[in-house]
């Protein structure tokens, strides 16, 4: 048994075994190729042959496809261990197989096992396909699993992960150290500040006395507790803690007002100081 390309040459065989009754051989061909076999006898004497009446007989008993399964080349977005702060995602994620079109399912643990998702089956080698689903705040692992006409399928290499937080962080207890202060002293705010995962920045606005803002950033000073020592204090008037802005490590931004916080500031006095020479009377 021999097979021939489109071209009309010899395709030699990976390998081959034959006996006195068959022959099988393994081909590996590209996709859309066209097969071509031809049975012929090798001599007058070739056992592989069966002569019945004057006739000379053969047949294909079998010829099995062996198909690879689709590929999945890409888990495009969200990208692994990464963070999210939106409760729709679209997950995307490229292909390719041979066949002109195949199916693919997203699988995850969202619901706190591995289960299928959603499927669609309108997946070719090019371009790039999505699956857009709501989830709740969590860790979770994702793949995507192609499968083709003949059922042969296959998950992407590896489970890829991602963490989704759509909650900005609380800002709670902020606390001024005094109310009235002298000149070019220092104002201590302290403000706690919770969050399911981190923090980034925490940042204070400042109201002036001649009515200019600022926006001040505050300093991690332990467990949930962010701090602000203020020393620009040598205008007279009231100074005000206005906001207070807090964002975490996935984006997610908090600010709340805190006008009432403020401290009045009074021009300080010189320092005593004696007379010395001449002395008095």
């Amino acid at each position: 048994m021999r097979l021939f390309s489109q071209s009309g040459g010899y395709i030699p065989p990976d390998s081959s075994l034959e006996g006195s009754n068959f022959a099988s051989c393994l081909y590996e061909l590209n996709a859309n190729d066209n097969l071509e076999i031809r049975l012929y006898r090798t001599s007058d004497t070739s056992n592989t042959l069966v002569d019945i009446g004057n006739r000379t007989w053969w047949y294909l008993q079998s010829l099995d496809v062996i198909d690879e399964a689709p590929y999945v080349t890409n888990l495009t977005y969200p990208p692994n261990n990464s963070n999210v702060s939106l409760s729709l995602i679209t997950f995307n994620f490229t292909a390719t197989d041979e066949d002109t079109t195949f199916s693919c399912t997203l699988y995850g643990n969202y619901s706190g096992s591995w289960a299928t998702q959603a499927t669609r089956a309108d997946v070719t080698s090019s371009g790039t396909y999505n699956f857009s689903k709501s989830v709740n705040d969590g860790f979770y692992m994702w793949n995507v699993l192609c499968t083709d006409q003949y059922s042969k399928n296959s998950f992407y290499t590896y489970n890829s992960t991602v963490r989704i937080d759509t909650k900005p962080p609380s800002i709670v207890n902020p606390f001024l150290n005094m109310s009235v202060a002298n000149q070019s002293r220092i104002i201590r705010l302290n403000v706690t500040i919770l969050d399911n995962n981190s923090v980034s920045s925490v940042i204070a606005r400042v109201l002036y006395p001649n009515s200019s803002t600022e926006d001040v950033p505050m300093t991690f000073a332990g467990g949930t507790l962010f701090e602000l020592n203020f020393s620009k204090t040598n205008l007279s008037g009231n100074y005000s803690f206005t906001t207070i802005i807090a964002t975490d490590n996935f984006g997610n931004v908090n600010s709340s007002d805190f006008s009432t916080l403020l401290c009045a500031v009074s021009l300080s006095p010189p320092a005593a100081f004696v007379l010395t020479n001449p002395t008095n009377n």
